[in-house]
């Protein structure tokens, strides 16, 4: 299928709210047996390659997700309730009523993002997914917040985003304990380096520093 319009077909599922919309072309090899929603949660089965263009995940604003989560305030983030994005690409495998994501990328203008979980024939929803922001972005977050100049790497930010509820309400949030170990990690190897800078405490670390190490981690 080439071409086709995701908000319209998923609103012909019965779907009472609309995800995502944007054009949508797929190679999807389906085999089961039944018609009923039991019968194709047992039976269905089926991979396929997902392709969607120039879309919005509707209901929600993932950059001001991100920007919330480090407090940064004052900073625009378009439309509160709408993510654009110019692709999302990746893998699907179908089991048991269930939809595995694999191998998910997406673009958009203030991140690119890697991704993978599932979606339940229920509507379950379990995708993690993980944002590296734009440098423009990572740098706006960086001069706004001391968690996010600790988390920038080359420039940019990465951030771990969980998407968990149903496909009717779902629930988006920022990972704030992977953020907070993020952190930790990187503030551990910048006082190691500072110290490190020193020769007295070189000396210190070569001839009885296994305390230090301890304290800092080895």
């Amino acid at each position: 299928m080439k071409g086709v319009q995701l908000g319209p077909v998923i609103d012909a599922f019965a779907t009472d709210k609309v995800l995502v919309s944007g054009t949508a072309s797929t190679d999807v090899t389906l085999r089961g047996i039944g018609f009923s929603m039991p019968e194709l949660t047992r039976a269905l089965t089926g991979t396929g390659h997902l392709v969607v263009k120039d879309g919005k995940l509707d209901g929600v604003n993932l950059t001001q997700e991100v920007l919330t989560a480090f407090k940064v305030v004052g900073l625009s983030a378009g439309d509160v309730k709408a993510t654009a994005f110019s692709t999302i690409e990746g893998d699907v495998a179908i089991q048991q009523g269930v939809v595995q994501l694999q191998r998910f990328l997406a673009d958009s203008h203030d991140f690119q993002a890697t991704a993978a979980g599932t979606i339940g024939f229920d509507q379950s929803l379990n995708v993690k997914a993980m944002l590296a922001l734009s440098e423009a972005l990572s740098q706006k977050v960086a001069g706004a917040s001391a968690a996010g100049r600790l988390m920038a790497s080359k420039g940019r930010i990465s951030v771990p985003l969980t998407i968990t509820g149903t496909t009717d309400a779902p629930s988006y949030g920022v990972d704030l304990k992977a953020v907070a170990g993020k952190v930790g990690e990187q503030l551990k190897e910048k006082v190691g380096e500072f110290l490190k800078q020193s020769p007295a405490t070189e000396k210190l670390l070569e001839q009885g520093g296994g305390a230090l190490k301890n304290l800092f981690g080895r």
